[in-house]
């Protein structure tokens, strides 16, 4: 085995529960290998510790039908939440259909200058839009390097700004 034992491995090991071709490659390679050898012990005396804790039985006296209970109450709560989902989507469909008839009943006078309005503010929104694009291209191609430039040094300063606000970290 040339690569150094990993944590799964070394544990595996420790525990017996490698095959026996696997078990003899770790082996062989504990032996020789100083670290690994070092992870198997830390594995091992971590296993002694544990193993001289005291056992405790818990009794939690689980009623025979607490899984059955769980369930029902699960049932309970996923149909609460469909039969609130169901209502919403009712009440949404309800509305829209009172609007429709809403417009219907008031005629085409009622609501026509109210979408001829809405249409040109959308029209007059996208034509500003359409300006800015035909506007702010030409612009930005002229600054190219400048507005790089500069992204760049706010970006520097942000992150110098941001650094001074995190923690230090002391290595051991």
């Amino acid at each position: 085995m040339n690569a150094h034992l990993t944590e799964d491995l070394a544990l595996a090991y420790v525990d017996d529960v490698l095959p026996a071709p696997a078990r003899e490659l770790a082996q062989s390679h504990v032996m020789g290998c100083d670290a690994c050898r070092a992870l198997v012990e830390e594995h091992r005396a971590l296993a002694s510790a544990l193993g001289t804790l005291p056992r405790t039985d818990l009794d939690l006296n689980v009623p025979g039908d607490f899984t059955s209970g769980v369930l029902a109450r699960l049932d309970i709560s996923e149909r609460r939440v469909a039969r609130e989902r169901g209502l919403a989507a009712g009440l949404i469909g309800v509305s829209a259909l009172l609007a429709t008839v809403c417009f219907v009943l008031a005629g085409q006078s009622a609501w026509a200058g109210v979408l001829t309005r809405w249409t040109n503010d959308l029209g007059g929104a996208l034509l500003a839009v359409r300006i800015s694009a035909d506007l702010l291209g030409p612009i930005a191609a002229a600054f190219r390097l400048e507005l790089a430039t500069m992204l760049g040094l706010v970006a520097i300063a942000l992150l110098v700004g941001l650094r001074r606000l995190l923690p230090v970290r002391v290595l051991s």
